[in-house]
């Protein structure tokens, strides 16, 4: 080992070296390699590969049981497993409540709960009847739930005491329970997000709580609005007012023909509009809403169009795509140009970031250029006002822009857009910790230039910022 390494005022800060790791989380060989090289690298290495975990048959809980039952095992510390996925390959969830219940003696600070139950009654019910587990508990996604009673699993929900963030997405219930709840809406809740049957449950839920809760960021399905703005979504949305925040509503499913009197109309607190579903619906949607709108400080419309279907058995497999034809020519690109141009929605600046996989449009493109330029042509104030720009094979619009120019691709990105209900399973894990600038980092790195580790760590983080670009 070189003594050069060793000399004064050359030791590498341990908090620094975490910070490349950060830039390095998705290089799991280089992290397992990094821990090789002395205890302290092994405490952090570790944060980063094991931090989030996911089981995929009972024989894996079992496995890593065991391991939280080694005398000399310290995964059970607080910093290293943070999130836990259970997603069984044989769509068998029947072990999950025995895995969970064991698993809580040994990770009592667990954070993240992930299970996707698959629909299967007996294990779901066992699941949401169990004692409560994990009590620290931050994020909980409950995905393909099945349960005898729309409000069984909102009462679930409600036996975390510091749950923010709620996903229950797919599954369905028996029967309803019409009885008014005697329970409150778990008030520490600042993000929910609900799909299919569960929107009027959980919003019913919310309503009739002896304290209406506010929560800021919402995810429902908007096929549950209505014209007259009479139903339980609209009414939740017009409570909150000013303090909602971010919202996201898929009309994947309708309605067909929604032209609301009065939505979003008193919502000045609300920066972040998304909107999802297929091509022609969401533009007659989006242009139907706006005029409606009053939302002074919003600054960022994403519009998500799903012009393909996927084939998939498990989240964490690869997709089949077929894709739907959209004919150009059938869109209504010149009233949505005039409301974008317009924007008397907002006072904000403005960026709209119009999601649509090129490949999908007849007639088919042969270029990125050719795209671009035919998507420039159909909206002419929008190009006029220099508002238009297509940055990575997404259609961006934005009002007095933030950069002079967005920059653009040789060619048209494959990965397609995914809708809600397809996203990775712990999309909604908590967001890291805010990293150093990467010149900032690079600078502090140079300092130590006589130390072969030091070498070693940049060459790392330039190769990590390479394949991040």
């Amino acid at each position: 080992m070189s003594t050069i390494s060793h000399l004064p005022g050359l030791r590498i800060p341990l908090e620094l070296i975490d910070e490349v790791f950060e830039y390095c989380t998705s290089d799991r060989h280089l992290l397992a390699a990094f821990s090789l090289v002395c205890k302290a690298h092994i405490e952090l290495s570790r944060r980063h590969l094991f931090s989030r975990l996911t089981i995929k048959s009972n024989q894996d809980a079992q496995a890593f049981v065991e391991l939280l039952e080694s005398p000399l095992c310290t995964f059970n510390a607080p910093y290293i497993v943070a999130g836990l996925e259970l997603l069984d390959e044989a769509k068998d969830s029947s072990w999950y409540p025995s895995a969970l219940a064991t698993l809580d003696t040994f990770l009592p600070e667990l954070s993240e709960l992930a299970v996707d139950m698959f629909e299967v009654l007996p294990a779901s019910e066992q699941l949401i009847a169990m004692h409560p587990v994990f009590r620290r508990l931050i994020h909980l996604r409950l995905t393909d739930v099945r349960a005898e009673c729309d409000t069984d699993v909102l009462k679930y929900a409600a036996s975390f005491p510091e749950l923010h963030d709620l996903f229950v997405v797919g599954g369905s219930y028996e029967s309803v329970d019409d009885s008014e709840p005697f329970y409150q809406f778990p008030k520490t809740i600042d993000k929910l997000v609900l799909s299919g049957d569960w929107v009027p449950t959980g919003v019913s839920w919310c309503l009739t709580s002896p304290e209406i809760p506010i929560i800021p960021t919402l995810t429902l399905d908007g096929c549950y609005l209505s014209n007259s703005g009479e139903d339980e979504v609209s009414a939740y949305l017009a409570h909150l007012g000013p303090d909602l925040e971010s919202l996201s509503l898929n009309f994947e499913y309708g309605p067909e023909d929604f032209h609301p009197t009065n939505f979003l109309s008193n919502h000045s607190g609300l920066t972040d509009l998304r909107v999802f579903g297929s091509a022609g619906p969401i533009f007659q949607i989006l242009i139907a809403m706006l005029p409606c709108m009053r939302t002074p400080n919003l600054d960022t419309i994403e519009i998500a169009i799903k012009c393909f279907d996927t084939v998939r058995s498990l989240p964490y497999q690869s997709l089949r795509v077929a894709y739907w034809p959209i004919e150009i020519d059938t869109l209504p690109w010149g009233e949505l140009d005039a409301l974008f141009a317009q924007s008397t929605f907002t006072s904000a600046p403005l960026e709209i970031i119009l999601g649509i996989d090129a490949r999908s449009f007849l007639p088919k493109f042969a270029s990125r250029e050719a795209f671009e330029a035919e998507i420039m042509g159909r909206m002419p104030l929008s190009r006029d006002k220099e508002l238009l720009a297509l940055s990575h094979g997404t259609l961006a619009l934005i009002r007095n822009p933030r950069f002079p120019q967005l920059s653009t691709s040789s060619d048209i990105p494959a990965q397609p857009l995914l809708p809600l209900s397809e996203t990775p399973t712990l999309s909604f894990l908590m967001k890291p910790k805010p990293q150093l600038s990467a010149e900032l980092l690079l600078d502090r790195l140079s300092k130590f230039s006589g130390s072969a580790l030091a070498v070693i760590l940049k060459l790392c983080f330039t190769n990590a910022l390479a394949s991040a670009r």
